[in-house]
């Protein structure tokens, strides 16, 4: 649990993290990316958490859960070469809601989620969308 700007966060997070310079997205839906047609909490795991031993660039947004701003743009990136061997078939509805923690548009299609402690991200999880319909 970290604290920045008085809330607390569901992952550990470094000094100056979440940025306080973050461009919020202007969709009120954005995309998590998944591997399978149903999601389960390991799904919404940063980077960090998942690889816990690898050495990032930038440890903010290693810790950060990655969302895509449409299901287009998720279509095109799971057939990127990196993308295509992590295997990405799905992909969930999550609201962009600033109660739900701290947004960071960092390219066109990408943006930085970082959750709130008292966010249960599958309980807040929409529909999910196959990929290669």
């Amino acid at each position: 649990m970290s604290h920045a700007n008085g809330f607390d966060f569901l992952e550990p997070l470094p000094p100056s993290c979440p940025p306080a310079d973050v461009n919020m997205p202007t969709e009120e839906t954005l995309w998590r990316l998944l591997r399978a047609k149903s999601h389960t909490a390991d799904d919404f795991d940063s980077q960090r958490k998942r690889v816990s031993n690898h050495k990032y660039p930038d440890e903010c947004l290693a810790r950060s859960v990655s969302l895509m701003t449409s299901l287009a743009a998720c279509r095109a990136a799971v057939k990127s070469p990196r993308m295509i061997k992590m295997k990405f078939t799905h992909a969930v509805e999550i609201p962009c809601d600033s109660d739900l923690g701290v947004w960071h548009q960092d390219q066109p299609n990408h943006v930085n989620w970082w959750p709130y402690l008292t966010v249960t991200p599958t309980s807040i999880a929409g529909k999910v969308e196959d990929l290669n319909g």
